[in-house]
């Protein structure tokens, strides 16, 4: 019988219970509610379960630049960005589910971030109507037809809200195989941006019908040199065939 660490079956029983949202905790210097998510969960139980991307944002980011958040879930990149950037920084934080969006607000809030401006609603390559999974997993999705759990949220274009921006130092999307479109909305915003991180997946891809392979072109045509990372460091540049067949993170960088 697998026996679990006593943190994590309190975590999951706080869960369950519905009693998690009278806790609070701190991890890496910042605030979080406890929240009936799977991620808030995984967080409470376990204090280094998003250090690897804390280190990454670290590697990528600095004082007083400006970072897009695009699949925000309950905020844990944009508190983190927010606190590398500072006062002098900015943050865009887009997440369209309902309740994830009232978490993000409420640990935005719970932090005093006052440098994170954050939306309601999801990023495609046209303002829509979207399918979208209602679960209090860490991966929300959009839904090509209706299904049993579905709700239906709202996606914009991010150009539409990047004019005023001369430029975006990191961008990290993370929207479960519907990168390809994200980006497609913000062709303007991609040429005035330094890098993207950004999820992969061929599982994830399928489910739109691309792969890999076209990100990287799309993003070929826009200067952009696509690398795998190794201990938060880009190396490796990526042919044009690459495909992840793997869950991985990936980074593009622009040769202004």
């Amino acid at each position: 019988m697998k026996k679990y660490h006593p943190k994590f079956v309190l975590a999951y029983l706080l869960f369950k219970s519905g009693l998690c949202k009278f806790f609070k905790f701190q991890r890496h210097g910042l605030n979080f509610n406890f929240h009936k998510s799977v991620l808030a969960m995984n967080l409470f139980a376990d204090k280094d379960y998003i250090k690897t991307d804390f280190d990454l944002l670290e590697s990528h980011l600095k004082e007083a630049e400006v970072f897009i958040d695009i699949g925000a879930n309950i905020g844990t990149w944009s508190l983190c960005a927010s606190k590398i950037v500072g006062s002098r920084g900015k943050v865009m934080s887009f997440e369209p589910h309902p309740s994830f969006y009232s978490y993000l607000f409420d640990n935005i809030q719970l932090n005093k971030s006052t440098n994170i401006k954050s939306y309601n609603f999801g990023l495609s390559n046209e303002r829509d109507k979207l399918y979208f999974s209602n679960n209090n997993d860490t991966m929300n999705f959009v839904q090509i037809k209706k299904e049993v759990d579905s709700i239906v949220v709202d996606v914009e274009r991010l150009d539409e809200f990047t004019n005023e921006l001369e430029i975006v130092d990191l961008i990290k999307i993370d929207v479960e195989g519907y990168e390809l479109f994200v980006l497609k909305g913000g062709i303007e915003t991609l040429k005035k941006t330094k890098k993207i991180i950004f999820e992969s997946s061929l599982e994830f891809c399928q489910r739109f019908d691309y792969r890999t392979s076209d990100i990287i072109a799309f993003l070929a045509d826009l200067n952009f040199k696509v690398y795998k990372l190794d201990d938060n460091k880009f190396q490796n540049q990526l042919p044009k065939d690459y495909q992840s067949f793997e869950h991985e993170d990936l980074i593009a960088i622009n040769n202004f």
